[in-house]
């Protein structure tokens, strides 16, 4: 077997940006954080930044360590942001353990970021029913047959698990399924970054 050989594509310190724009200034930002996170988010809708409503969630295990993974914001209601999950999963079972999270939104396009600081609880059933309702018909059944995190000895046995699903429910409405939950993101603290020629990230907390 032939040794594995690396080639240098690029210097990490040749990986730079010139950025344009303003520093962040507080005098311009609005005294309500969730206003002010409402401000930039339509500002990045309307540049059309892909994946706006994508958003890094960090959680720890029962190890303490830190877990990480991509999930979406579904609603910004005036208690906080709304996503969703299945509470047998990973993430799940970490956030039932551990309320204390983080969120990280980062807009490339526009060099912003917006970290967020709170404490996770459940929405309301008829929420949750109702967003189920709202997703793809073949997404419904592949949450109902697949168990979040479980390993699986192949991708044969997922797809047994999906076509047994649809041989039993038919053209019935779907169910969700109970771990299938809304999950609402209690504000503690927004803090907003942008990057400027200047100063290469400026920062406002606000709590």
């Amino acid at each position: 077997m032939p040794a594995f050989r690396y080639y240098r594509l690029m210097a990490f310190d040749e990986l730079r940006e010139d950025y344009n724009g303003n520093a962040l200034r507080k005098e311009e930002c609005a005294s309500d954080p969730k206003e002010q996170f409402q401000r930039w988010f339509d500002q990045a809708l309307q540049q059309k930044v892909e994946m706006a409503n994508a958003m890094t969630l960090a959680t720890v295990d029962a190890e303490g360590a830190p877990q990480v993974r991509i999930v979406l914001l579904k609603e910004l209601d005036s208690h906080g942001f709304v996503f969703y999950t299945n509470y047998d999963s990973a993430k799940g079972k970490e956030l039932q353990a551990n309320k204390r999270v983080s969120l990280l939104f980062y807009w490339y396009a526009m060099h912003r970021q917006i970290r967020i600081e709170g404490v996770v609880s459940k929405v309301d059933g008829r929420t949750s029913d109702e967003y189920f309702a709202t997703r793809p018909r073949e997404s419904n059944i592949a949450a109902i047959a697949s168990a979040q995190s479980e390993v699986l000895a192949s991708r044969e046995e997922l797809l047994s698990q999906i076509a047994a699903v649809k041989e039993r429910v038919g053209n019935a409405e779907l169910i969700r399924p109970k771990t299938g939950v809304a999950i609402e993101w209690c504000l503690m603290r927004l803090s907003f970054g942008k990057d400027n020629p200047i100063v290469p990230m400026t920062a406002l907390s606000i709590k």
